[in-house]
């Protein structure tokens, strides 16, 4: 059974970036506020109570306590080879039956970032046999780049397989660990859930009639 990690922007609803909850298998972000009454009914008017709770808690100072233990120390942020990931051994119990986990990021580009949901990315393949990294990028362009991830430069892996926000030296240590696995038993797989197409997606289409109707190509 496939275990994914996505990758995309902050999830937002217009005023407020949205906390991530883990429910049954799928970690999700969710709104504290239901933001359309018009549809929601019963669930905006609780979500409104909830917002209410929240804000009392911002001014007697407990989500301090509720952050400081519930928090858990990162180590490094850095990707590194023999990386033994004593710092991050907590999310085997809190990913436990969790088949997707939602990575975003309140800023495109920031090396920190990048570098940090990396290592997080190899941390989660290696220890908790998670296969497949979908990115808000093209369906059919990292589709294509997966196909020749082993033998392409992962400078140009990246650069066809994912939109341009994510074009940095930070994110290439990344595809370099996508083609490293290739051949193994248990690759990384790339992919993607959304369609921006881009430069790589006419040789994605080019290919794909070669299998099924090459008259068409």
């Amino acid at each position: 059974m496939k275990r994914s990690i996505g990758c995309g922007n902050p999830i937002h609803d217009g005023k407020n970036h949205l906390p991530c909850m883990a429910v049954g298998e799928v970690i999700f972000a969710v709104s504290p506020v239901a933001t359309s009454p018009h549809f929601l009914g019963e669930t905006y008017n609780k979500g409104v109570k909830e917002m209410s709770k929240y804000k009392q808690g911002l001014h007697d100072h407990s989500w301090e306590k509720w952050l400081g233990n519930h928090a858990n120390p990162v180590e490094k942020l850095e990707p590194s080879e023999e990386d033994a990931y004593r710092d991050l051994v907590f999310l085997k119990r809190v990913l436990k039956r969790k088949r997707i986990v939602m990575l975003g990021e309140s800023s495109h580009g920031a090396a920190e970032f990048i570098s940090s949901k990396v290592r997080l990315i190899q941390y989660l393949h290696e220890e908790l046999a998670f296969d497949v990294i979908a990115f808000e990028s093209g369906l059919g362009e990292t589709h294509f780049a997966d196909l020749y991830a082993d033998k392409s430069i992962p400078l140009h892996t990246m650069l066809n397989a994912i939109i341009s926000v994510w074009h940095t030296q930070e994110m290439i240590p990344l595809f370099e660990y996508v083609k490293k696995h290739k051949k193994s038993d248990v690759p990384l797989r790339l992919s993607g859930f959304d369609l921006q197409p881009t430069g790589t997606y006419h040789a994605f289409l080019r290919n794909w009639f070669k299998q099924v109707n090459p008259a068409m190509a």
